[in-house]
Formats: C-alpha cells, sequence, structure tokens
C-alpha cells in the first residue's frame, strides 16, 4: 500500500492515446427556430423545404469525410432530447 501511495504521489500514470474522433450535433428543433429561420435564405442555390432538411443536409455534408472510425451523432430538443442518429 505504501508503494502505491509513494507512486501516486510522484505523479505516475497510464495515459492512452487514440486517434479515433467522436461528434455530437446538438440541433434546436423549437417553435422559435421553425418560426424565425428562413431555409431559403440558409441555402439559396438548394432551396431546402424545411430548417430539418436544410439541417439534415449540412450535417450529411460535414460528416462526409470522416474516417471508418470516427463516430457522428444527432441530438435533437424541443421539449425534450431525442437520440435521431448514431
Amino acid at each position: 500500500m505504501l508503494v502505491v501511495v509513494v507512486l501516486m504521489l510522484a505523479g505516475v500514470q497510464a495515459v492512452r492515446t487514440h486517434e479515433d474522433l467522436t461528434v455530437i450535433a446538438v440541433v434546436d428543433e423549437s417553435e422559435s427556430v421553425r418560426r424565425f429561420v428562413n431555409p431559403a435564405a440558409l441555402d439559396p442555390e438548394n432551396q431546402p423545404a424545411t430548417t430539418r432538411d436544410w439541417v439534415r443536409s449540412y450535417l450529411r455534408e460535414a460528416s462526409a469525410d470522416r474516417r471508418q472510425d470516427d463516430r457522428f451523432a444527432v441530438v435533437t430538443y424541443d421539449n425534450r432530447p431525442t437520440v435521431r442518429a448514431l
């Protein structure tokens, strides 16, 4: 036990590194966003029908070049959080 305490005081630690990346997109789908955001102004070239369509398109494009081991999740919230994609 004394050896463990001495090692802790000396600052001995184990470090694990990895190259994986995890991104979680949190998207507000409340009434204020639906009311005040103009999807056509967000992307005039594609003219998305709804804000949700624009967000889906943006997230699909943003995650297109991720590596195989990277993780991407989408959480939306209005009254309660909902996991949309893992």
